[in-house]
């Protein structure tokens, strides 16, 4: 897989920059400009290097660093300025919910991790299977498994229900993470069109959100 459009492949940030595209004018981008998770990229190394975009990318981060809450990701974001490919979402998935197909590569971000005591966002595979690795490898003892201490929500499932059934009407960033959420299988399956098709991000926040 070689960019052809662009100087890097990637996948879109789904929920959290589609909910909030606030981003744009944080970090000094165009109108409409996509954004995306810097965690699983595919470069074209001469146009990376010709253009000098992790030069630009450091440069803005040093000169900006009020504006990168998420370091180096909003700093690329910035100078590729929604110039980029689209990646299959499937080779960067970071959420356990609304996945219609397995991953390709899970991605864990943030707090959730398969040894962090609140595993309520990580599937079970995968908690299994680094329990297995740590076994296997040279250090079986050496690393303790946090344990939670509170109880789970009882009625966590009845609340969700109720939240989006309130909530998919309602504007700003609460709706549309319900509004995102009710069309999840559709806009993944318009993200993996738009990467066999080879297509530069599409400005697809705001067609994602439309009532």
């Amino acid at each position: 897989m070689v960019p052809r459009q662009a100087p890097l492949i990637a996948a879109f940030d789904t929920m959290g920059f589609v909910t909030d595209p606030s981003y744009r004018e944080r970090l000094g981008m165009s109108a409409g400009a996509s954004y995306f998770n810097a965690g699983v990229m595919v470069l074209d190394l001469k146009a990376v290097r010709s253009e000098r975009i992790f030069r630009d990318a450091i440069r803005y981060a040093t000169t900006h660093p009020e504006n990168c809450l998420y370091v180096d990701q909003d700093a690329l974001n910035s100078v590729i300025n929604g110039r980029w490919q689209v990646l299959d979402w499937r080779w960067n998935v970071t959420s356990c919910y609304h996945q219609s197909k397995s991953p390709f590569i899970r991605h864990f971000i943030g707090k959730p991790k398969p040894w962090a005591a609140d595993k309520s966002e990580i599937e079970q595979i995968y908690t299994d299977q680094w329990r297995a690795d740590l076994a296997e490898s040279p250090w079986p003892d050496r690393f303790e498994e946090a344990v939670k201490t509170t109880p789970r929500r009882p009625f966590a499932r009845v609340d969700n229900f109720f939240r989006r059934t309130l909530f998919k009407g309602a504007p700003g960033r609460r709706g549309n993470k319900v509004r995102m959420s009710l069309r999840y299988a559709a806009i993944q399956a318009a993200l993996e069109e738009a990467a066999a098709s080879e297509q530069i991000a599409p400005k697809f926040q705001e067609r994602a959100l439309e009532p």
